[in-house]
């Protein structure tokens, strides 16, 4: 079994843009970890500009190998996040991974992705796999949010989704409950999904 290297980079700050009132995105150039970064993975990291000393969990949201970019996505729920949120472009950020073994990959049939609040952040990246890198169809992806604030995800994976299903907490959008409740009808539509993909809480899970 070949295992990725953990490497530990120092990567500087691109770009950090609120997306909603509590959610950010956040780009770091660290083409070292980029260059070895598999979907599924995810990354530790340090504000070295930050008040707190404990390394955080990001899953990696998607890579640019080319440029040797990191998008991450993160919610703004503590002290460590809501500092991130404030830095500006060249800030240096201590990235530690790719960690985690990732998600498997077998081409036979339709995958349907499923993810639940910012767990969704590397769906991206795995259903840009799927629709550009793997020969098969694209993905059936399910999304659980809190509420209609939250729909920005669309811009990030509409473009390689066979379908994009929603279900808020609130039903302001979609189906109202847990991404879960809507899994009997797509697999009813979608007789050719093979293979689940899942990333959010453990309960989710």
């Amino acid at each position: 079994m070949n295992e990725t290297k953990k490497l530990v980079e120092i990567g500087n700050i691109v770009s950090n843009w609120e997306l909603s009132a509590d959610v950010n995105a956040l780009v770091l150039e660290c083409p070292d970890i980029v260059s070895v970064a598999k979907p599924g993975q995810f990354v530790m990291i340090k504000n070295e500009m930050g008040s707190t000393y404990l390394r955080r969990p990001f899953g990696v949201a998607d890579v640019d190998k080319e440029q040797g970019l990191l998008l991450l996505i993160y919610r703004k729920a503590g002290k460590g996040t809501q500092e991130l949120a404030q830095l500006d472009d060249g800030a240096p950020i201590s990235v530690e991974g790719p960690l985690g073994n990732g998600f498997s990959f077998k081409n036979e049939g339709r995958t349907l992705l499923i993810g639940g609040g910012v767990g969704i952040a590397p769906i991206i990246y795995t259903a840009r796999h799927l629709s550009k890198e793997l020969d098969g169809p694209k993905p059936v992806i399910l999304l659980g949010v809190r509420n209609h604030k939250e729909l920005f995800w669309s811009d990030f994976v509409e473009n390689f989704a066979e379908k994009l299903v929603y279900t808020t907490d609130d039903g302001s959008y979609g189906r109202k409950g847990f991404a879960i409740d809507a899994i009997p009808d797509i697999l009813k539509e979608y007789p050719d999904i093979k293979h689940i993909k899942v990333c959010g809480s453990t309960v989710m899970m």
